[in-house]
């Protein structure tokens, strides 16, 4: 029930190797508590049984974290499945991530799940943030594992989360069995809405995914719709992966839809499942709607189904000219020289995005 405001550390770094020793530039741990317009420019490294972020380690209990920027590098290395995020690592308890910055890097174990705001977020919200720093799971300890992390752009893993009206700049990998996407590297029963993403998807490994919003997507409740992908999504190994230009996957009941595509999509031409919206379905929602201006990725034996299910294409110049079925409460209709943009994303945000060639 406390509240840190306008603090600033420089201090260097921030190590912890204990049981629960969570780390944050700003709070180890935060409970019923607010910290906004704070600032970290000091480097966190986790070493034991812990998370790690740039403002707060762990954040429970309907706490709020907001208008603070992370500058210093993130790091987490052990093989516990443990999250680090550019803001937060973990983020639960109806608590909420609004209006934060990370231009910090983040990187994490391959077990691990890494976010540019949050590693892993559950019963939470994670509104109107910016990321511009790499993100990665593919850090290696020791022998490999059968289960590899989550990277997300924004989010790590997403747990019953409304992820809204966030953008990504940064580029963002995984290797093994893991998923990597722009906005959310895993989405379990969670809505992702009206985000951005203009940074490079890469994954490597066996059954692997990768998506220019989200890396995996399950459950009745997980949804990915109203968003828009520039950045490029591939896959790099000679191996079994699902690569999507919104999802990789889209399960159980998950549904996309009225989403916007405008990367590159890659992956092996053998053996990977590629698609300009979902590269896997499985007993999937709603697949409707979903804009590609991309040249078609070539087809593979692989594609099945999912290659063309949901996916409207249209030439740039075509989506240029209106909002061709999009929702006009969320979308600027696009004109001669510009693609439809979501109306959440502001100022400062349209420019970034022009700025990667959107």
């Amino acid at each position: 029930r406390s509240r840190v405001e306008e603090v600033v550390n420089d201090a260097g770094a921030i190590r912890t190797s204990g049981y629960h020793s969570h780390g944050g530039g700003i709070a180890g741990v935060v409970s019923e508590s607010v910290i906004r317009d704070s600032v970290n420019t000091g480097t966190v490294f986790i070493a034991g049984k812990a998370t790690a972020g740039g403002i707060a380690g762990w954040v429970d209990r309907t706490s709020s974290i907001s208008n603070d920027l992370n500058t210093g590098t993130i790091t987490s290395r052990v093989k516990r499945n443990l999250p680090t995020g550019g803001i937060v690592g973990t983020l639960k308890g109806n608590s909420v991530a609004n209006n934060n910055m990370n231009t910090g890097e983040v990187t994490a174990t391959f077990t691990d799940s890494s976010g540019g705001i949050a590693g892993e977020a559950q019963a939470a919200r994670v509104l109107h943030n910016l990321n511009t720093g790499k993100v990665a799971s593919d850090h290696v300890i020791g022998s490999r594992h059968t289960n590899g992390g989550h990277s997300g752009g924004i989010v790590g893993k997403s747990s019953q989360t409304l992820v809204s009206q966030n953008l990504n700049t940064g580029s963002i990998s995984s290797r093994y069995s893991s998923s990597a996407g722009g906005i959310a590297g895993e989405v379990n029963n969670a809505p992702v809405i009206q985000n951005v993403n203009v940074g490079t998807v890469t994954s490597d490994g066996n059954y692997a995914a990768a998506g220019g919003i989200a890396g995996n997507l399950s459950g009745a409740g997980g949804s990915i719709h109203d968003n828009l992908n520039a950045g490029a999504v591939a896959e790099k190994s000679r191996k079994i992966a699902f690569v999507g230009g919104i999802s990789g996957t889209a399960k159980y009941s998950a549904s996309v839809y009225n989403n916007v595509n405008t990367g590159s999509v890659e992956g092996h031409p053998t053996f990977s499942h590629i698609s300009p919206v979902v590269g896997r379905l499985f007993n999937e929602g709603h697949i409707a709607n979903n804009l590609d201006t991309f040249t078609r990725p070539k087809w593979t034996p692989h594609s099945r189904r999912g290659y063309n299910k949901g996916v409207v294409r249209l030439s740039k110049s075509a989506l240029k000219s209106g909002l061709n079925g999009l929702n006009s409460t969320l979308w600027n209709a696009g004109d001669a020289t510009q693609l439809p943009m979501l109306r959440a994303v502001n100022t400062p945000y349209r420019d970034l995005v022009r700025i990667n060639g959107t």
